[in-house]
């Protein structure tokens, strides 16, 4: 059974046990602005993990997947964080709220919150809403990137060159003398996957727990739809137009989607790419993995509700 994160060496031979092992059970370091701030800790003791568990366990095995293999993170691995590093995911248009709330780093297996972002909206476009609503919903969307398939490579080389692939994201970082170099494809796409998906978790889970009054919950998910919404809309129209193209419900396109980011489909493979040239039009899988840009995915979105 292939479990939902797994390491590699850069060249994609097996790491060895040793290394695999110390990965698993040693915590990270709190250097680098790591943290646990009493507000956090209180908030984690808050939060019915197990029911969390289920709940994501069950979605997955709705979509086929065995949820055993899932890459869960109890609170022993989430952090407070205070620097916000260059490269973070950016907002896709400058009226968004920032979705820079926190943050899944794949390469020590951990989940992050920043703090300050969350104070500042906080004050901001969720005044007078209960703050752990949102910790809660940046915890789902943090979790989901945790439990897509992942694949670290060369994360123990010395030679600072390293391969991830997170759900249907995929990242490459070298470190060279002309300075840090970092790719990243589908990010755009992968983000609005697993907003989608963090969406159905934190109403499950708000529904099953009465975790806040009824007036806050309901002002919350107006508010928070601003978040990755561009990025949630082009998976909707991609959903759409799959659907429409196929016969099969959208229901079924988004199981399917979900599965792939589960077992870490690539997009870009020959069958794949084919089918998105046949459905939508030629190029499309390169121009949505290149995407960067807000216009890049107003691009893509028009694209898919005009061919």
């Amino acid at each position: 059974m292939k479990e939902g994160r797994e390491i590699f060496k850069l060249s994609g031979e097996p790491e060895s046990s040793e290394e695999i092992r110390r990965d698993r059970d040693m915590l990270p370091s709190r250097s680098g602005g790591l943290e646990k701030s009493p507000e956090l800790e209180d908030f984690l003791r808050r939060v019915d993990f197990a029911l969390l568990y289920d709940i994501f366990k069950r979605i997955a095995e709705k979509s086929g997947i065995n949820p055993e293999t899932l890459n869960l993170l109890n609170p022993d691995r989430i952090f407070n964080k205070h620097i916000i590093e260059e490269g973070q995911i950016k907002k896709a248009k400058d009226n968004e709220p920032t979705g820079n709330l926190g943050g899944y780093e794949a390469t020590r297996n951990i989940i992050f919150f920043y703090i300050k972002e969350m104070e500042k909206n906080q004050q901001t476009d969720f005044l007078g809403i209960h703050p752990d609503l949102l910790k809660l919903h940046a915890l789902c969307h943090e979790e989901t990137h945790a439990t897509a398939k992942t694949i670290c490579r060369g994360v123990f080389a010395r030679s600072r060159h390293t391969k991830v692939q997170m759900g249907y994201q995929q990242s490459e970082f070298k470190k060279t003398i002309l300075g840090d170099r970092l790719k990243r494809f589908f990010e755009f796409f992968n983000e609005g996957v697993t907003e989608k998906l963090a969406r159905e978790v934190f109403q499950e889970y708000t529904v099953a727990t009465a975790f806040a009054d009824t007036n806050d919950l309901s002002t919350f998910r107006e508010k928070v739809d601003a978040f990755y919404s561009s990025y949630v809309i082009l998976v909707d129209a991609f959903i759409a137009k799959i659907s429409s193209q196929t016969g099969i419900s959208e229901d079924m396109v988004w199981k399917a989607i979900i599965r792939g980011m589960y077992e870490g489909e690539n997009l870009m493979e020959s069958e794949l790419k084919q089918a998105f040239d046949e459905m939508v039009s030629r190029g499309f899988a390169k121009r949505l993995a290149e995407a960067e840009t807000a216009d890049d995915i107003q691009s893509l979105i028009d694209e898919l509700h005009t061919t």
